[in-house]
């Protein structure tokens, strides 16, 4: 399990998908898109929790817990 803030996570992943990419682990078609969302990844990190994505509690379903028919 990684632990640590949202950020060291953010920076550790971005170092693993470094080595997968020297190491051709990750297909030379693909190496730019890769690249480009864990940026997108270590920005939204960096930027802290966005309380607008937390999800909101919903209630359950009345039928939950009922046995199917």
């Amino acid at each position: 399990m990684i632990r640590g803030s949202a950020g060291e996570r953010a920076r550790q992943a971005a170092r693993g998908l470094e080595r997968a990419i020297e190491q051709q682990s990750v297909p030379g078609p693909y190496t730019d898109i890769v690249r480009r969302v864990q940026r997108r990844y270590a920005q939204r990190a960096a930027a802290g929790p966005n309380p607008s994505a937390t999800p909101s509690t919903v209630p359950d379903a009345p039928d939950v817990g009922a046995r199917p028919r």
